[in-house]
């Protein structure tokens, strides 16, 4: 990565933004650490974890992605996060709560006859938004 943040590819800004949120909440959980007292994490950690996010994030989309196009969609709705999480009950639980709180299954049935408020997979919608 170079110095200059205009000459980075979007992939690297974003890269480079988790990494400073991840570093973010090592330093937050080191200091606020009932259990085993204060501690650190080594920029080698942060950059590991980072990492594993990065690749989990990475297989994430391509799931969703899949599964849209499987509904011979363009469109990644609320069902398809959901089949991504089928196989994680916690996971599951944090997104149909979500879903619960903000009135998103709602929302998504009524889009369905209007413009959808969901995720493209389509890099010209993508970029537009």
């Amino acid at each position: 990565m170079t110095d200059n943040p205009d000459l980075l590819t979007t992939e690297e800004k974003l890269k480079l933004s988790l990494y400073h949120t991840v570093s973010k909440i090592c330093h937050r959980t080191g200091q606020d650490n009932s259990v085993v007292g204060e501690f650190t994490f080594s920029k080698d950690a942060n950059e590991l974890i980072s990492e594993l996010i990065w690749k989990k994030l990475e297989s994430f989309a391509l799931d969703l992605e899949l599964f849209a196009k499987n509904r011979k969609q363009s469109t990644i709705n609320i069902e398809d996060i959901r089949l991504l999480v089928r196989k994680n009950p916690s996971m599951r639980e944090h997104v149909d709560n979500m879903i619960m709180v903000n009135g998103l299954e709602k929302k998504q049935r009524v889009s369905r006859t209007a413009e959808p408020s969901t995720f493209s997979t389509d890099p010209k919608q993508s970029e537009e938004n």
